[in-house]
């Protein structure tokens, strides 16, 4: 099945009620996946950086400076981008953004494919 990232993301944005939904019913644990293959909101892994930072709109950099990526996993959707980005965060962009500050290569990720979130969908 083909979607727009725009799509993805509205329809499986994952908040705190799925995230709790999702570790009972399927109860996934976090693995390391590469830094440079995310995708954040159709922005490419080089431009995820342009807001999330030290200098993010939406929280003038508090989230980035607080952010706790090697204790709080983020979540993905596994998923094979036009180009080249295997997966897409639904949350976790603060974290994202400091690890590839401190030089991580990895990062500790929920992984989930489109057909285990539509579960959460249709449990709704």
């Amino acid at each position: 099945m083909v979607m727009y990232v725009s799509t993805i993301f509205d329809k499986y944005l994952v908040d705190d009620e799925q995230q709790e939904w999702l570790k009972t019913n399927l109860s996934h644990q976090p693995q390391e996946i590469p830094t440079e293959g995310l995708l954040w909101l159709g922005k490419y892994n080089k431009f995820i950086t342009a807001n999330g930072s030290a200098t993010c709109s939406c929280c003038n950099g508090k989230r980035f400076r607080e952010a706790n990526y090697k204790d709080n996993p983020i979540w993905v959707i596994e998923y094979d981008c036009t180009k080249g980005e295997k997966y897409i965060v639904t949350d976790g962009k603060h974290r994202i953004n400091k690890a590839i500050a401190d030089g991580e290569k990895t990062i500790k990720a929920y992984v989930y494919t489109l057909a285990e979130l539509e579960t959460y969908v249709n449990s709704k």
